[in-house]
């Protein structure tokens, strides 16, 4: 099980206040944050995933009953002027999430348009260094393996892998592909190595009703595998799926 606890969080962008006392704790493996456009939701996300600094109050994400664990899966953010983070019940530490243990899916998350969907594969897994796990060679096999083509030629459409697109649309410019069919990708490199924890803004978007059935089978069974998966949406059958939701 997981825990997400924010304290006193509060965001400023430009003149407009995005959230202010923003305080939340919430458990489970599908996390939802819900709210009005304009409410903070994305802005909440990459607040977690830490391209963005809260301005005041803490957040943090970590496995319930146990103050650290492999990967240092916790997100703080800095204190309030006047607030120490022991009085607001959370680790003083700041502790930066490590790479390779998160993934990421939405809109302001694009892949390279100029290149094919299997090469911004390569790329993450460059960018991941997972080559200082293996050596590079057997990396760039692996890589190549991710093209998600089973033995006998067949793309394998199953939910953790293409979202349904074929071998062919893996190879073509990200670029050149359909709304829906840029959708499944993004999806599909978020998910591609297996994340400890996932965040999924907006996942639906642009999706057909099979691809969106796919999603939420994958979501589920990353529940199954003890895994976390924090979901950005108004969709209600996707805030649904969720064990806690967070509507700002």
């Amino acid at each position: 099980m997981y825990a997400l606890k924010l304290a006193s969080c509060k965001k400023i962008l430009g003149q407009k206040t995005v959230f202010s006392g923003l305080n939340a704790e919430l458990e489970g493996f599908i996390l939802g944050i819900a709210g009005a456009n304009g409410s903070g939701k994305s802005t909440l996300v990459k607040c977690l995933v830490g391209l963005v600094t809260l301005d005041e109050g803490l957040a943090e994400i970590r496995r319930t009953g146990e103050p650290r664990w492999a990967g240092d899966l916790e997100y703080s953010d800095k204190l309030g002027k006047d607030r120490r983070a022991d009085e607001l019940g959370m680790d003083p530490e700041i502790i930066t999430l490590t790479r390779g243990t998160f993934g990421v899916s939405a809109p302001w998350m694009n892949a390279y348009p100029e290149l094919s969907v299997k090469e911004n594969l390569t790329f993450l897994a460059d960018l991941a260094d997972l080559g200082a796990l293996n050596d590079r060679a057997g990396q760039r096999e692996s890589v190549d393996a991710a093209s998600y083509t089973e033995p006998s030629g067949q793309t394998n459409s199953t939910p953790q892998n293409t979202f349904g697109l074929s071998s062919d649309d893996l190879t073509k410019p990200v670029g050149s592909l359909s709304s829906g069919q840029q959708q499944k990708a993004r999806l599909m490199l978020a998910g591609a190595f297996d994340p400890e924890v996932l965040f999924l803004d907006e996942p639906d978007s642009h999706l057909d009703e099979e691809s969106i059935e796919h999603l939420h089978a994958w979501i589920a069974e990353r529940k199954n595998q003890s895994k976390l998966t924090i979901i950005a949406s108004n969709q209600p059958r996707e805030l649904a799926l969720c064990d806690g939701v967070l509507t700002l």
